[in-house]
């Protein structure tokens, strides 16, 4: 990634490093935090760009999947794609860090 996207990646690197507390709400605001910040940079790396949009929708998912459900908290089968998914926005994010 160019230098000029080292703030948006260093705060999306902050968001879901600091996420931990699984609620609905909590899912929703870093979900639309994270699709902020990567519209900001969009389209300056395509392969970056789909490396991080699969575990980003994979969220989106879950969270649909929570409200339709009524749900405020994941259940026993929707922990594992939530931490899978930020397993690997940390991973791209992180793996950002030297190259932002």
């Amino acid at each position: 990634m160019k230098n000029d996207c080292s703030v948006e990646i260093a705060a999306m690197r902050t968001a879901v490093l600091a996420f931990q507390a699984i609620s609905l709400n909590g899912l929703r605001a870093l979900i639309d935090e994270l699709d902020t910040r990567a519209l900001r940079i969009a389209g300056r790396n395509a392969e970056w760009d789909e490396r991080f949009r699969q575990p980003w929708e994979a969220l989106e998912e879950v969270y649909a999947v929570m409200v339709d459900r009524g749900m405020s908290m994941p259940d026993a089968a929707l922990e594992p794609v939530i931490t899978s998914a930020i397993d690997k926005l940390r991973a791209i994010l992180c793996a950002n860090e030297t190259e932002s």
